[in-house]
C-alpha cells in the first residue's frame, strides 16, 4: 500500500540520516537508540520504545543546554533514558513559556529579584495547565506530581548547568 511504501522511505531515510551526519551523536536534534549504538544506556534500558525528540525546544540556546546536560548525565549514570524523556518534557513546558514572554537568554533577567518573579509565574503557568494526552482526565488540571515533575525537571536543569557553567562554557 501507499503507507507501507512511505514508511519503508521514512526508515530509509531516517537510516541515511543517522549514517551520514558527521556530527558527535549529543548535538543530533533526535537521539535514537535503536539507530545509533554510541548513545550510552544501561543494560536494561527501554531501547527500543522512544527516540528522544530535542527539536521540540524551539530556544537554541535551551535545547543545547539540554543535550549537553542529558549527554553527561547519560555518559555517567547520573540520568537513565527514561529520566531524559521526562527530562525534555518538562524543558518543552518551559521552552513554551519563555516564548510566550519573549525571553531570549539563558540568564532569563538581569535582575535576580525578576527571575524569581519569573520562576513563581512560572509555577503559576504550570499549575494552569491541563492534560492535552487523549486519557480519561483529558482537560482536566495536571495532578501535583505531574506539576512538580515538570518544576522539577526545570529546577535540575538550571542547577546542573550552574554546578558545572565553566565547563559549559566550554562545550557549547
Amino acid at each position: 500500500t501507499r503507507q507501507t511504501f512511505r514508511q519503508y522511505l521514512v526508515n530509509y531515510y531516517r537510516l541515511l540520516w543517522w549514517a551520514y551526519d558527521p556530527r558527535p551523536w549529543w548535538t543530533r536534534e533526535v537521539w535514537d537508540p535503536t539507530i545509533d549504538s554510541r548513545i550510552p544506556l544501561r543494560l536494561h534500558e527501554p531501547v527500543g520504545r522512544h527516540a528522544a525528540h530535542f527539536e521540540r525546544v524551539d530556544a537554541l540556546w535551551l535545547r543545547s543546554g539540554l543535550q549537553w546536560h542529558c549527554k553527561l548525565g547519560l555518559e555517567t549514570g547520573s540520568l537513565t533514558w527514561t529520566t531524559v524523556l521526562q527530562r525534555i518534557s518538562g524543558l518543552v513546558v518551559f521552552d513554551d513559556y519563555l516564548r510566550q514572554r519573549q525571553i531570549t537568554v539563558p540568564w532569563l533577567s538581569d535582575s535576580p529579584q525578576r527571575v524569581r518573579t519569573l520562576m513563581l509565574d512560572f509555577l503559576g503557568h504550570v499549575r494552569q495547565l491541563r492534560v492535552s494526552t487523549p486519557r480519561p482526565t483529558h482537560g482536566q488540571p495536571l495532578s501535583p506530581s505531574r506539576v512538580r515533575s515538570l518544576l522539577g525537571h526545570v529546577e535540575q536543569f538550571y542547577t546542573f548547568m550552574h554546578d558545572n557553567q565553566d565547563a559549559a562554557a566550554t562545550a557549547l
